[in-house]
């Protein structure tokens, strides 16, 4: 403590229980920046048995568990390993994240999620921005192989999003076993989807095409399609 430095060898907290206040119309407010009164390293964080639950919901969103091992000063933080577990995904991330006005963060994230059948969807991209604007991008492989490029606006006042999912292969019995016929392996699907919405709906915009060895080929439009969402952030 007197060189200004708290060192955290082992964290331990489990069992933790959020219950999210109501989200209203008028834009949260943000701090300009945060400044921590001292350095903190954490060798070893761990939670396990983190419940969050938005406000009117009786359903939780379950985290089983979280760790991290990172390194925080008056001016950053650097994440050296933040591994998540929870409904079968598996997150890991490294990167640094400042405490500059905005927030600017720069992560490299990957994933993993347990399909049925054995089959692993998986992820590998970054994470960069800030809180006026945030770049998500991955490539996906497994049952989807695919490339994800998305971006976040004004995440703190009038939040919206778009992005691009470019297919380069999908087979969809993965997640319906109500269609084995469609897994056989001479069907593929392919194509680019065009999602983007705001805190109140998602609308979604699309070109995929069919591809079968037997039958040929048969494409698949989607000009515009809008559904509601719940407001989560």
């Amino acid at each position: 403590m007197l060189s200004g430095k708290l060192a955290i060898k082992t964290l331990d907290i489990r069992q933790v229980a959020v219950d999210l206040p109501a989200a209203g119309n008028k834009p949260r407010d943000t701090p300009a920046r945060i400044v921590l009164p001292l350095a903190i390293a954490i060798e070893q964080g761990r939670l396990e048995g983190l419940a969050i639950r938005q406000h009117g919901s009786e359903t939780p969103v379950l985290i089983d568990s979280i760790r991290l091992v990172a390194n925080a000063t008056a001016q950053d933080i650097r994440i050296n390993e933040l591994r998540v577990n929870g409904y079968q995904v598996q997150l890991h991330s490294t990167g640094k994240l400042s405490l500059a006005p905005g927030f600017p963060l720069d992560l490299q994230l990957a994933f993993s999620y347990s399909l049925p059948e054995t089959a692993t969807l998986q992820g590998n991209g970054s994470l960069q921005g800030d809180l006026h604007k945030l770049r998500l991008q991955q490539s996906l492989s497994g049952p989807l192989r695919a490339k994800l490029d998305a971006e976040a606006m004004d995440i703190a006042g009038d939040f919206h999003w778009q992005g691009e999912l470019n297919i380069e292969k999908f087979n969809p019995a993965i997640f319906n076993k109500a269609l084995p016929h469609i897994a056989m392996p001479d069907i593929r699907i392919q194509g680019k989807l065009n999602p983007a919405g705001d805190r109140h709906q998602l609308s979604l915009k699309g070109d995929l095409q069919l591809d079968d060895a037997r039958t040929g080929r048969a494409p698949v439009s989607y000009t515009h399609l809008t559904l509601p969402t719940k407001r989560i952030v």
